[in-house]
């Protein structure tokens, strides 16, 4: 797999991990999917990472891409339905914590 496909492959699969765990799940109010404008820092990173692999930088470009997705999938919207599937595949021992949600940034800056 070459770096531009490598990096669009990863942008997909951005997408569809932001998808998932933005989606509003049943039994918590009205169904609907997130808003478009929750892509757009998506759209913007991957387009950048897209121009750096025609400019030449086909790898760093790749692996950049591939670590926003690990980042992503844990600090995400995802990482909260990630950390319940674990804690109801393998529920913790008595006496032991189970994995805490991983609290929402509040701060106002946008994450990728």
């Amino acid at each position: 797999m070459n770096g531009r496909t490598s990096v669009s492959a990863a942008f997909w699969v951005m997408v569809a991990l932001h998808t998932i765990g933005s989606v509003d799940m049943p039994g918590k109010g009205e169904r609907k999917m997130p808003a478009p404008r929750s892509y757009i820092s998506i759209i913007a990173l991957f387009s950048v990472l897209q121009l750096a692999a025609d400019a030449g930088a086909e790898r760093a470009a790749s692996v950049a891409a591939w670590v926003t997705v690990l980042v992503g999938m844990i600090k995400g919207p995802f990482g909260n339905l990630l950390t319940g599937l674990i804690n109801n595949i393998a529920p913790p021992a008595p006496g032991v914590q189970p994995l805490p949600p991983i609290p929402l940034d509040t701060s106002g800056r946008t994450t990728a």
